[in-house]
């Protein structure tokens, strides 16, 4: 029977948030990394506390996030749904003005789920909707709590270096999506999260990674780090297990948002020893070797904006990830993966009087392996390797820096990978063409209250 591990996680909320704030502000004056002001009027209660923590190096971290998914008309069993509540808290402690140590900080997050839609290991959403576009946006958190991120991080040569280690996301610091909406960024989730060994959102991994900032916009950093194929079992405070594998990476970014017409670029290529099982039927013999590899890249360009001096502009962006070993199809990290594949265009701040609404259509296509579709086909699910969506998405500022962000996907070759075992589907439901839905809303308290004036120079993403 066809192994549920690795499949019951979800692109976490950390990773909508952080790309929500992050990208809807990238392009605008004053670059990816500025807050817009409160409105006139309005007083933040703990400023001059957050004055003072700034000044000290101390940048407190307080978000709230909700998030809504649901298959109106697509997948095995239509109309399902989950709401999940995510609260991560933290703070990022440059020791410099305190202590004296040059480019020394610790780093810092907690991340708690005090409500999701109820579930179980074989009653989710991820095995309700059975897409493999769809039901990756969902999240399977039976562990409440998780330690997001707990780092020392060292810089010499004024910042040109950096080395950090400790327990992260590893998400945080490289592949970062490109698409507005980050849960419609499969070249993410789908292959990141999966052949790349990233352990999902909240479930941080044991890492250490050493980089050079070859310019302002240039970055170079290589990573090894622990890929943990039963992540959601953990609080994120536990050590070596034997579901750890060794992975590494290597990667370059380019990034220049304060360009007249802003752009960016990622290229990361990856290994690691995370076991790949294959199994062509229910009675076959499993096959397993213990590597995969692959290539994420990923580019975004301006190619109109009418005024430099305005926010106004029209981007395109394209990221694709891929995995090399495709002699795969149960493997808990993989699950029959073969390549995903974003592009689309977004305009940003299109209403004069909107400066930080942003809006996006996108195509995404995502690939099964030949394996993964003979073990469907030998099951009765007989649907093509390359799912399909059409998508599009908002970003709607509604409060200082309080963003709202709803979706709309159609499906086309919808396939049950997530939904193709005699557990979760004993009706052998076939999955249909249809509609995906979803809503992100994210809320920095931290700054909302003044805790955190401006924003820490981590490199990592946030919450």
């Amino acid at each position: 029977m066809k192994t549920l591990k690795g499949w019951r996680h979800g692109l976490a909320l950390a990773l909508s948030l952080s790309a929500a704030v992050t990208y809807a502000a990238e392009g605008q004056p004053g670059g990816a990394d500025a807050l817009k002001p409160a409105p006139a009027g309005f007083k933040k209660p703990l400023a001059g506390l957050g004055e003072t923590f700034s000044q000290a190096g101390f940048y407190p971290n307080l978000f709230l996030g909700q998030w809504y998914i649901s298959n109106p008309s697509a997948g095995v069993q239509q109309g399902s749904h989950q709401w999940m509540t995510q609260i991560n808290a933290g703070f990022d402690f440059y020791l410099e003005p305190l202590t004296g140590l040059k480019g020394t900080s610790v780093h810092f997050m907690e991340g708690y789920v005090p409500w999701i839609t109820d579930q179980t290991a074989t009653d989710n959403y991820f095995t309700q909707s059975g897409s493999l576009i769809n039901g990756s946006k969902s999240g399977y958190v039976p562990v409440t709590s998780h330690l997001t991120r707990f780092t020392l991080e060292q810089e010499l040569l004024d910042g040109r270096v950096f080395l950090e280690g400790g327990k992260g996301y590893v998400n945080d610091y490289v592949a970062r999506p490109d698409c507005l909406n980050a849960f419609m960024c499969m070249s993410t989730i789908a292959i990141t999260h999966k052949p790349s060994g990233f352990n999902f959102p909240n479930y941080s991994n044991w890492f250490g990674r050493v980089g050079y900032n070859i310019s302002p916009e240039l970055k170079v950093q290589g990573l090894w780090y622990k890929s943990d194929t039963d992540a959601s079992m953990t609080n994120g405070w536990e050590q070596s297990r034997d579901t750890n594998y060794d992975a590494y990476l290597l990667d370059l970014q380019y990034a220049a948002p304060r360009a007249d017409k802003p752009k960016a670029a990622e290229l990361m290529v990856y290994y690691n020893h995370i076991p790949q099982t294959t199994q062509l039927c229910l009675t076959c013999e499993k096959g397993i070797s213990d590597w995969q590899g692959g290539v994420f890249a990923s580019t975004l360009q301006t190619f109109w904006r009418p005024d430099v001096r305005q926010p106004k502009m029209l981007q395109g962006f394209v990221s694709l990830g891929t995995a090399f070993n495709d002699r795969q199809t149960s493997s808990p990290s993989v699950g029959g993966m073969d390549y995903a594949v974003d592009m689309g265009v977004i305009m940003r701040a299109p209403f004069k009087s909107r400066p930080l609404d942003s809006y996006s259509v996108q195509l995404t296509a995502v690939q099964i392996t030949k394996d993964e579709q003979t073990w469907l086909n030998n099951q009765g699910y007989d649907h093509h390797r390359v799912e399909y969506s059409l998508g599009a998405s908002a970003m709607i500022n509604v409060f200082d820096s309080v963003y709202v962000g709803p979706y709309v996907e159609y499906l086309f070759n919808t396939n049950p990978v997530f939904a193709a075992n005699r557990v979760v589907n004993p009706g052998h439901d076939q999955a249909s063409d249809g509609l995906g839905v979803g809503l992100i809303v994210t809320i920095p308290l931290g700054h909302l209250a003044g805790l955190t004036p401006k924003r820490s120079p981590y490199d990592g993403h946030y919450p």
